[in-house]
């Protein structure tokens, strides 16, 4: 779960955040044959958290679109699975993807967006 980014909450509280924790490694081989082994070496330890909205309103929308407007780093404080508490790191984020909902309102605005999706990869 994120609970804010840059100290302020997102317009809708996410419907699923995926968290993904991706091995940084260089050198890595295998052996051939029976009891074959995996030799790598570890450079880092890498998180990634996939943030999913089912619905989100045009107003909804436009304010998540400004949240990450011009910045290329982000302050996020998520929930951490590994020590049980709220953290803060710096994150950066991917391409924000939505589709939008057949319909226009009365003043031609999209009426909402569906799978709503950004994600953020630990700096």
């Amino acid at each position: 779960m994120v609970y804010t980014i840059d100290g302020r909450a997102f317009p809708k509280v996410p419907s699923t955040c995926e968290h993904t924790v991706t091995q940084v490694v260089t050198k890595a081989s295998r052996t051939v044959g029976k009891g074959a082994l995996l030799n790598k070496e570890l450079l880092a330890e890498k998180e990634k958290i996939n943030c999913t909205w089912l619905y989100m309103t045009a107003r909804e929308y436009a304010q998540l679109r400004q949240m990450g407007a011009g910045k290329n780093f982000f302050k996020l404080n998520y929930y951490d699975a590994t020590t049980m508490t709220k953290k803060t790191k710096e994150f950066y984020g991917s391409d924000i993807t939505a589709t939008e909902l057949n319909g226009l309102d009365r003043n031609d605005i999209p009426q909402g967006y569906q799978t709503v999706k950004w994600s953020f990869i630990e700096r």
